[in-house]
């Protein structure tokens, strides 16, 4: 196993779900403060699934390649996998976070019928 690829290739995922993350949940906000015309974000919001679905593409190859591939002899050089497995499981975590928060927001009530009046 070459835990370096490996950990390459979790970086990789990790910068996936952050891309699909800013791109789903923050649009909005992004273009506001960079001052975007609704057909430039959405842009934005297509450049970051695609980046997204890049990224990760290459994460799952460079991680299977480092799994399935041996190591030389000569390199014995110490890896630590756990911080970066930390870091992907963290973006995943917030990801699945802000999906429930999204389906479990205000629902909006029923629009009103021709006739009908709002009594405040």
């Amino acid at each position: 196993m070459r835990k370096r690829t490996l950990r390459m290739g979790i970086y990789a995922l990790s910068l996936a779900v952050a891309l699909v993350t800013v791109a789903t949940f923050f649009h909005e906000q992004i273009a506001g403060v960079l001052g975007l015309s609704p057909p430039a974000a959405s842009f934005f919001v297509s450049l970051g699934f695609w980046g997204g679905g890049i990224s990760g593409g290459c994460g799952v190859v460079l991680a299977v390649a480092g799994l399935f591939l041996r190591s030389g002899p000569d390199r014995q050089h110490p890896c630590r996998l756990a911080p970066s497995l930390i870091i992907l499981c963290a973006f995943t975590f917030i990801f699945i976070l802000l999906l429930v928060a999204h389906f479990r927001g205000t629902e909006y009530p029923p629009p009103l019928r021709p006739g009908e009046t709002i009594t405040i």
